[in-house]
């Protein structure tokens, strides 16, 4: 991928014909506009005056320059936040404005993983505005991956024989399972019914004739390279889904849906696990998928095969293969929970407004090690509430922060929650008359799309304003046992931290609840309940907090509680110290009386 993909566009329309060996352009034809045809062309490029800063672009070839100015504007307009943000940038070519558009955000792409990454995210900025420009002119798409020859690029060969490196975009029903196999270098089958579940929820929310993406397939030969897991659950999801009797009439009638249907017999004759933790999770996640049945309807099927899709990566070498799969699993990064989170409630934003820009700006520009922590710190409250175990939060944990959507669950003949639209509107009006943000509550639902950045932004500044000085005055006490937890010595050890994300965890959920009411008393009783656990022991271990907030009293305490004064009725017993704990803290301890 170091090597130069795409030569310099030129006017001559030969100039397609004539790239290196190893390149590929993504092209969208926009046909019906006069004789002459808009080719909108994402291609990686390396530009010659830096050799080693490679980028994607976007490119608008026209062979009469800019015979649609409007699309152009409509575009620039559309994507200005971007360009104001330092992610894209529009740029002139050959006396051209704004016909070349370069992802910015990137020093530099050195990586197919890198490349597949920013390819994704330049087609989720412009395919959606292509499409709403031809839907207002009634035009239409068509999608095509380009060789050199000109000529459609032939997917199941290219599955098959691997002979050089393309990419398309397949929607489900035109994946070609049959010529799929898992590499014998391939970790097993590892999806369990919670990955399933978050599957199938995630699919349930795709709207009738959008485009949601699955994520990227990697293959060489036929192999599968990279996407395992979803492929797999995906064959299981359609063999369950072909024996719904409506579906069966539509595979009989339709020749697409036939395919599809033999295409995955195929695959499954062809595929063959050894290993015993991969063939039981099979079975336990086919009959989890059939216990699910009433969702998965002939509605479901087709938005999940004609509105879902894949892009489809072919690797040209098996070298290139076994390179690629060391990195992704060896020095690769994958996306982290909140990145996941942040796309899929982009998806759910069904019009973006300026304060969901504002909303989006602030995540944007809250540091890697920020939002990790405020995720972790709330989806411990959210499980410790419910006495449920809270480690740590992973990619397998996203569907805590997973909720409703208002528009979907509005237009439910039947809503899932009868009281759910009138109380999500009351609590709507509230905030706009009172001039309040809305009342957000850590342990209540969360409100898919635009209510959600506003979410983080709002526990963000609670978090941080908590133990601020102005928040602090007329709290003394409070005052002196947080003066004292950032400066003890011994402070730094491993136990103490997690033992400061316990103390941490109840302050948050306690003021989110009520407030500074009796912050004092409740401040002291926090500081008891979870620092005795360092004064009793000479090693903790994240175990032993998780245990203490799953088995003890005060989350499930606050949960319940009308009022502050519930809490406080609690007990908090007094401790033995261990030899080697901190003589700050049994010093306080010790002036609240809780020495034995």
């Amino acid at each position: 991928m170091n090597s130069r993909i795409c030569e310099r566009w030129d006017k001559n329309e030969d100039a397609l014909h004539r790239r290196s060996k190893k390149d590929r352009a993504f092209i969208v034809g926009i046909s019906g506009f006069d004789a002459n045809n808009v080719r909108i062309i994402y291609h990686y490029d390396v530009d010659s005056s830096w050799p080693y800063r490679s980028l994607v672009d976007l490119e608008i070839k026209d062979s009469i320059p800019f015979s649609h100015p409007e699309m152009v504007e409509m575009l620039v307009r559309k994507t200005q936040n971007l360009v104001d943000e330092g992610e894209i940038e529009w740029m002139t070519l050959n006396g051209n404005k704004n016909c070349l558009c370069r992802y910015v955000k990137e020093d530099s792409i050195v990586s197919l993983d890198e490349f597949t990454r920013v390819l994704l995210r330049m087609m989720g900025i412009f395919d959606p505005l292509f499409k709403e420009y031809l839907k207002e002119r009634k035009e239409e798409v068509q999608f095509l991956a380009y060789s050199k020859t000109g000529k459609k690029f032939d997917s199941k060969a290219a599955l098959r024989d691997g002979k050089e490196l393309d990419f398309e975009v397949l929607k489900v029903r035109d994946l070609d399972f049959s010529v799929l196999k898992i590499p014998d270098y391939q970790r097993t089958y590892k999806w369990t019914r919670r990955n399933v579940n978050q599957f199938l929820n995630d699919i349930l929310l795709v709207k009738s004739g959008s485009h949601y993406r699955l994520g990227t397939l990697v293959v060489n030969n036929g192999d599968i390279v990279d996407g395992q897991q979803r492929t797999i659950t995906i064959a299981l999801l359609l063999s369950q889904l072909f024996r719904n009797a409506n579906i069966k009439r539509l595979i009989n009638e339709d020749t697409r849906y036939r395919n599809l249907y033999e295409s995955v017999i195929g695959f499954w004759n062809n595929t063959h696990y050894k290993s015993h933790t991969a063939i039981s999770n099979i079975y336990r996640n086919l009959d989890f998928i059939k216990g699910r049945s009433n969702d998965l309807g002939l509605d479901f099927f087709r938005r999940f095969v004609d509105d879902c899709e894949f892009v489809v990566v072919y690797l040209k070498s098996q070298n290139e293969a076994f390179q690629f799969f060391d990195s992704q699993n060896s020095r690769g990064k994958d996306l982290s929970p909140h990145d996941l989170l942040k796309a899929f409630h982009l998806r759910e934003i069904p019009t973006m407004t300026e304060y969901d820009k504002y909303n989006i700006t602030y995540w944007q520009k809250m540091k890697t090690e920020d939002l990790e922590s405020l995720f972790l710190t709330m989806y411990r409250i959210k499980r410790w509430s419910k006495s449920l175990s809270a480690r740590e939060f992973t990619k397998d944990d996203i569907g805590v922060f997973k909720g409703f959507s208002p528009m979907n669950e509005l237009n439910k003949s039947k809503p899932s929650l009868p009281l759910f639209g009138p109380a999500f509107y009351l609590c709507r009006c509230f905030a706009a008359a009172s001039h309040e943000e809305f009342p957000f509550q850590l342990d209540g639902s969360i409100v898919n799309g635009s209510l959600f950045f506003d979410m983080i932004r709002h526990y963000d500044h609670s978090r941080v304003s908590l133990y601020s000085a102005d928040s602090l005055k007329g709290h003394p006490e409070t005052q002196e046992i947080i003066t004292l937890l950032g400066s003890y010595d011994k402070r730094g050890r491993i136990g103490d931290t997690y033992v400061r994300s316990l103390f941490d965890a109840l302050m948050i959920y306690y003021a989110d609840k009520f407030g500074a009411e009796y912050l004092d008393s409740v401040s002291a009783m926090f500081f008891l309940y979870a620092y005795r656990i360092r004064l009793e022991n000479s090693k903790v271990s994240i175990s032993t907090v998780d245990n203490e907030a799953v088995t003890g009293p005060l989350f499930r305490a606050i949960r319940d509680a009308s009022g502050p004064l519930d809490i406080l009725s609690e007990e908090v017993p007094a401790v033995v110290p261990d030899q080697n704990c901190s003589k700050a803290l049994k010093e306080k301890f010790n002036s609240l009386n809780k020495i034995r």
